[in-house]
C-alpha cells in the first residue's frame, strides 16, 4: 500500500496534506494546539467568495456533509458485521452556481488546490482525477434514475483530511447528492442517497468499501454513536456520547492512505476465500467455536481446494493458511468487541471500552495487518498516558489517523505529552483534533 508522508520525508512521495485548513501543529517549542473545527458557515463563505472570484458568478446552492470517526468495529462493515461510528463536527463544503460551460460540471477544491471537469452526457468517462470520480460516480446514479443534474461550477471547502481515515470520499458523496437534489429540487430518501453514494464510491473511485461511511455520515445524530448492523442495512442503535468526564481525541499520523491503490481489495477478497472454504455467507455467520477449529498448517491447501461442504463440518479440526486464519479471527473477534463496547458506552464504562480500543488496534495490527509503524507508535504513546481510556487506528488503515478516548480535563496535556513523544520518535508533528459526534448531510442553503 503506497503511504505519503504529509512532511514530504524522501523515502515516500511528497503530497501535503491540503485538505486540512488550519495549519500544522507545531510541537517543537514545547506546546501542542489542538485545532478548532471550521463551522460550516465559515467554510461556506470562502468556497462562496472563491466561486465568485472563479466565475464572477453568485453562490445559489450549497450542501454539507460531515466526516466521521468509526469508534470500533473495523474491516466488519463490508463482511456483514457491526460498527460503531459516530459523524464528527468536521465538514466537506459545497457551494454551486449554474455553469457557465454547456454539458459540464465544473469543480475547484480549494483544499486540493485542484481544478476539474466531467461532461454530462459522458459521465461513464471515469474523470483522470481520482478525486473527481466520487462527485461523477454521484452525478451518473442520479442520471440512471432520470435526474439529470444541469451544467454547475462548484467550490469545494473542507476540513475533513483526506487520507485520514475520517471518511472525506463518503463527505463529499453525501454534500454532492443534497446538492444535486437542491438543485434538481427532487427529494430521495435517506437509504436512496446511501445506495447511490457506496455505488459511485465502489463503481467511480474503484473502492469496494462497505456501507459504514456513506450510512453515519448521512444519518449521524447529534450527541450521539450508531451501532450499525451491516447485515441488514440498519442502525440498530443509538447511544447518547455527550458524558462531560470524556473527549474524542484524534490524531493524525502524517501520514495519508489511498485505499483504492489494492491492499483494501486485497482484505475483502480474503474475507470471501474465507466464506467460500467455510460455505458461509458472510464472516458474520463465523462463531469464535469455529476459528478455533482451524489450525494454520503450512503449506496447506487454499481454502478454495479445502474440501470442506458445510458449517457443520468446519467444526473438525481444519488447515487452513495461518493468514486467512488471522483475517478470520480479526473479524470475528471485532464483532464481539463491537457489542461490547456498545453496552459500555450505554453503561459509561470507559475503561472498559477503553481496554476494548486497545484491543481492537492490536488485532488490526496482528491479525489483520493494516496498521503502520507510525499509527502503532501513536497507539503506543497513548497507552502509556494515565489519562487515556483507550486508542486505535480508526479508517481503513495504512496511515491516517487514530482516535482516542480521554479524560476530558486532560485533553491539552495529553495531545501535548503524544505529540512530542511523536515527533521524538518519527520526526513528524501530528495534527490533533477533538472531534464531537454530529449530525449527517443536508442542504445548507439554497439562495435567492
Amino acid at each position: 500500500m503506497p503511504r505519503r508522508r504529509i512532511d514530504g520525508g524522501a523515502t515516500q512521495p511528497s503530497r501535503r496534506n491540503a485538505n486540512v485548513v488550519i495549519a500544522f501543529v507545531e510541537c517543537h517549542s514545547g506546546y501542542i494546539m489542538i485545532e478548532p473545527p471550521l463551522s460550516i458557515e465559515s467554510l461556506q463563505a470562502r468556497a462562496a467568495s472563491e466561486l465568485n472570484q472563479w466565475t464572477g458568478s453568485a453562490a445559489r446552492w450549497s450542501a454539507a456533509a460531515p466526516g466521521r470517526v468509526n469508534v470500533i468495529g473495523e474491516h466488519t462493515d463490508y463482511n456483514g458485521g457491526w460498527v460503531l461510528p459516530m459523524a464528527i463536527d468536521r465538514y466537506t463544503v459545497l457551494v454551486a452556481a449554474p455553469g457557465l460551460q454547456a454539458d459540464r460540471i465544473r469543480v475547484r477544491s480549494l483544499s486540493l488546490g485542484e481544478q476539474s471537469a466531467v461532461s454530462l452526457s459522458r459521465l461513464s468517462d471515469l474523470s483522470d482525477d481520482k478525486w473527481m470520480r466520487y462527485l461523477q460516480g454521484v452525478l451518473a446514479e442520479y442520471a440512471h434514475r432520470a435526474v439529470v443534474c444541469p451544467p454547475l461550477d462548484i467550490v469545494v471547502a473542507s476540513s475533513v483530511p483526506v487520507g485520514g481515515g475520517l471518511s472525506s470520499s463518503a463527505a463529499l458523496e453525501l454534500a454532492m447528492a443534497h446538492l444535486i437534489e437542491a438543485v434538481t429540487e427532487t427529494t430521495w430518501s435517506p437509504s436512496e442517497r446511501i445506495r447511490a453514494a457506496v455505488s459511485a464510491e465502489r463503481d467511480g473511485a474503484g473502492v469496494p468499501c462497505g456501507i459504514m461511511d456513506q450510512t453515519i455520515v448521512e444519518q449521524g445524530e447529534q450527541g450521539c454513536v450508531l451501532l450499525l448492523d451491516c447485515a441488514q442495512g440498519l442502525i440498530s442503535s443509538t447511544i447518547p456520547c455527550d458524558d462531560p468526564q470524556i473527549a474524542w481525541l484524534v490524531i493524525h499520523s502524517g501520514v495519508s492512505h489511498d485505499l483504492a491503490d489494492g491492499a483494501y481489495a486485497q482484505r475483502r477478497a480474503e474475507c470471501e476465500m474465507i466464506c467460500e472454504a467455510l460455505q458461509v455467507g458472510s464472516l458474520r455467520d463465523v462463531t469464535p467455536e469455529m476459528i478455533t477449529t482451524l489450525t494454520p498448517d503450512l503449506p496447506a491447501l487454499s481454502p478454495i481446494q479445502s474440501p470442506i461442504q458445510s458449517p457443520i463440518q468446519s467444526r473438525l479440526k481444519v488447515p487452513f493458511d495461518e493468514v486467512l486464519l488471522r483475517r478470520a479471527r480479526h473479524v470475528v473477534t471485532e464483532n464481539q468487541r463491537v457489542l461490547a463496547a456498545t453496552e459500555a458506552l450505554k453503561t459509561a464504562n470507559w475503561s472498559t471500552l477503553g481496554e476494548l480500543l486497545f484491543e481492537s488496534h492490536h488485532s488490526l495490527r496482528d491479525d489483520y495487518q493494516v496498521s503502520c509503524e507510525e499509527l502503532d507508535v501513536l497507539v503506543e504513546l497513548a497507552q502509556a498516558q494515565d489519562d487515556v481510556f483507550g486508542a486505535r487506528m480508526t479508517g481503513g488503515g495504512f496511515g491516517g489517523c487514530i482516535v482516542a478516548l480521554v479524560d476530558r480535563e486532560a485533553l491539552s496535556s495529553v495531545a501535548t505529552s503524544i505529540s512530542q513523544g511523536y515527533v521524538q520518535r518519527v520526526g513528524l508533528s501530528p495534527q490533533c483534533y477533538r472531534v464531537k459526534p454530529a449530525s449527517g448531510a443536508d442542504v445548507c442553503a439554497v439562495f435567492a
